[in-house]
């Protein structure tokens, strides 16, 4: 993977600022459950992705993702490394090779009341990417086979 320490240590400190600006949510905590990549495209895409959980860099991989099949796309689901119980995520997410990240801040405001909190990044035929919650949280994020693991499945790790 080609990530800058610059381009890390630019993304960290943003979301570190963005954090204690909306300290009034401090208090409420969350766990991400689930994270899975979806690609759109009918060829095979890597993505360079870092999860932040509160100020800290807990996730730092390039996934390669599955082609679409017909009109299901391709999908990984990310493993849980990263705590759960905190007051904020951020997730960022690039093709690889590509310098401009794209950023999702999620803290409490942007929860459901259950505290559960799931997140699919989607990649599409040209190379958009984007983020969205799914509510409830599904056994099944693809629509390919039932996954079971979440976040609070620590042995799967």
């Amino acid at each position: 993977m080609n990530v800058s320490r610059r381009s890390v240590l630019g993304l960290l400190s943003t979301g570190s600022l963005a954090g204690i600006a909306g300290c009034s949510v401090v208090d409420q905590t969350f766990s991400l459950r689930q994270l899975v990549l979806a690609n759109e495209a009918n060829d095979e895409r890597a993505v360079d992705l870092l999860v932040d959980a509160d100020g800290t860099l807990v996730h730092w991989a390039t996934e390669t993702i599955p082609p679409a099949d017909g009109t299901l796309p391709g999908t990984v689901q990310i493993g849980c490394t990263w705590p759960i119980d905190v007051p904020s995520y951020r997730l960022s997410a690039r093709l690889d090779g590509e310098s401009e990240w794209e950023s999702w801040e999620i803290s409490g405001g942007t929860v459901h009341d259950d505290g559960e909190l799931c997140r699919r990044i989607t990649i599409d035929e040209d190379g958009e990417i984007t983020e969205q919650s799914i509510t409830p949280c599904p056994s099944d994020p693809s629509g390919l086979e039932a996954i079971e693991f979440t976040c609070d499945d620590r042995s799967a790790r």
